[in-house]
């Protein structure tokens, strides 16, 4: 609340004072105490100056008239030590003496004294004196009072300052306990902690729905934390509250016959319940503060940061769940990925056998043929049913299921290939160039099947009559996510009239229809040797199909 200045009010006619009057003449006396009573005044007199000390201490008068001379301490000696005691320094003296010289009316203003008066004393002018000081006495007390006030209304203002930059700070602190948790029990732990302080309750929980009611697994006593696992039904309670941001007094609530805190000793004589909802505006949570401060400034909800932690509570609570959410989805997912990839491993792996049972019932009839042509022909069978046994073995043995090492795969292809022709394999090397690429299985199966057949061609044809030669392989990229394959081997060549313009041998047959497949093109060029080209891109059997 803003501090008002109110200033003293203008005194025309002050009331009746507490006059003290100080004379050793019992005359004077009389006469000052009958002229200031018949002006409503209050006089008392003293004739002696430790008299006069002891009533101004015990009475606080509102103005002294002080005779100069006096037995003893003379009006001098007391005006200095009414001057010196803080009790009564702020009380108006009026000195009153027979002395008409100068020296002695400056040296009673030195020592302290409001005015003087000179024996005898006129009636009017005593009057008109004594009314002056005391309204400047009253206008005195007027600001020392309101001062004493603002000084008051400062102290209070500066605690309550105070008060809520302790707040703030735990707040912060909080605050950035609570967002760097995704964990909900962390959550709940940083804001019990925080509440406890922010309300200096003696202990505090925070519980989560769970099967229609708060399941509580830790809570904080008078500074230790204790661990267990209990349910309180004030969740009933809770929902039927109208406002957001209410808080629920639950000493008379439905809370079970005992308070589970109770259990454990605890000396509970309220508790307060501060629900903490999700955006959907449904209880996730609740805070339990046991015997929460509730002194006036503190318990209205505008002086307390307390929903402002509840808020930030309920944002990282819906942060925690919706992370948990999709942790669970990842976890689901990795598991279909793991699931998925067991598949695909188990089905390569058995036509990777498959293919293989059929190269050894080919090799298994292959002493019945008495025809080279034909023996030829099923060695052909036996190694395209290899080279692509080659590739289902390379993606069961690796982790991706997608892509071929196409280098380790040629390699395999042609030495299986060496391995069906001893004779020839003897006087004929094979270079490699290849780069390190790795294709998915659509490209990878027709380009295996296409070197299967050139590397063949070259080992039957090119070098005839145990002729010694070179196969070379290489692969590169091209341009814009294209590829060049080239296989070259320095024998005799082939006929271009037969083998290239009309492809009229089945194995050329075979690897124009491949390359068609892959939308690739191939260049044949025979100059001593013969040398294939096919340049392609990586391609995906998707492609081609088409959705309705």
């Amino acid at each position: 609340m803003k501090a008002e200045l109110t200033l003293p009010v203008e005194i025309s006619a002050p009331g009746a004072g507490r006059i003290l009057v100080v004379d050793d003449d019992a005359r004077n006396l009389k006469l000052l105490d009958a002229i200031l009573t018949a002006a409503g005044h209050h006089p008392i007199g003293s004739q002696s100056g430790e008299e006069a000390l002891k009533f101004a201490c015990e009475m606080n008068p509102d103005l002294i008239l002080l005779d100069i001379m006096m037995p003893g301490i003379d009006g001098y000696g007391i005006l200095r030590e009414l001057k010196a005691a803080p009790e009564t320094v702020d009380i108006p003296v009026v000195m009153v003496t027979s002395l008409h010289d100068q020296a002695s009316k400056v040296r009673a203003l030195e020592e302290g004294a409001d005015d003087f008066l000179t024996k005898p004393v006129s009636k009017p002018e005593l009057i008109a004196r004594v009314r002056s000081l005391l309204k400047v006495k009253a206008y005195n007390d007027s600001l020392k009072d309101h001062h004493q006030i603002l000084e008051e209304e400062v102290a209070k203002k500066t605690a309550s300052l105070k008060l809520h930059s302790t707040q703030l700070e735990i707040l912060n602190q909080a605050s950035c306990m609570i967002n760097s948790n995704l964990d909900v029990a962390s959550i709940l732990r940083s804001v019990v902690i925080a509440a406890h302080e922010l309300w200096e309750s003696d202990g505090a929980a925070a519980g989560i729905v769970d099967d229609g009611e708060l399941l509580f697994k830790e809570w904080y006593w008078k500074g230790e934390r204790h661990f267990g696992e209990s349910r309180c039904h004030i969740l009933r309670d809770l929902k039927s509250m109208s406002s957001f941001m209410e808080f629920l007094f639950c000493e008379d609530k439905r809370c079970g016959e005992t308070c589970f805190v109770k259990t454990s000793g605890c000396e509970i004589n309220e508790r307060l319940a501060v629900p903490i909802y999700d955006r959907q505006r449904r209880i996730q949570a609740c805070l339990l503060l046991f015997n929460p401060d509730k002194s006036p400034s503190e318990k209205k909800i505008i002086d307390n940061p307390l929903p402002g932690l509840i808020a930030i509570a309920a944002t990282a609570l819906d942060n925690a769940r919706n992370v948990m959410e999709l942790r669970e989805k990842e976890e689901a997912l990795h598991a279909s990925l793991n699931e998925k990839n067991l598949l695909l491993k188990e089905i390569h792996h058995r036509v990777k056998n498959n293919l293989q049972a059929i190269v050894g019932l080919l090799e298994a009839h292959l002493g019945a043929i008495e025809n080279l042509r034909d023996k030829e022909i099923f060695q052909k069978g036996q190694s395209l049913a290899m080279s692509m046994a080659i590739i289902h073995e390379l993606l069961y043995s690796t982790e991706d299921y997608t892509k071929v090492n196409f280098g380790e795969n040629t390699r395999k292809l042609v030495n299986h290939a060496l391995e069906l022709y001893p004779d020839r394999a003897k006087k004929v090397h094979v270079n490699y160039d290849l780069e390190e690429l790795y294709l998915n299985a659509d490209t990878a199966i027709p380009l295996s099947l296409i070197i299967n057949e050139l590397v063949s061609n070259a080992l039957i044809h090119a070098f005839p009559n145990g002729r010694s030669g070179t196969v070379s392989i290489s692969m590169r990229k091209t341009g814009r996510g294209g590829f060049a394959m080239e296989i070259a081997d320095d024998g005799v060549g082939m006929d271009n009239t037969r083998e290239i313009g009309g492809r009229q041998t089945l194995g050329l047959s075979l690897i124009h229809s491949l390359t068609d497949n892959l939308h690739g093109s191939m260049e044949v060029k025979v100059n001593g040797g013969t040398r294939y080209i096919i340049r392609f891109k990586e391609y995906f059997e998707c492609e081609d199909l088409e959705l309705g």
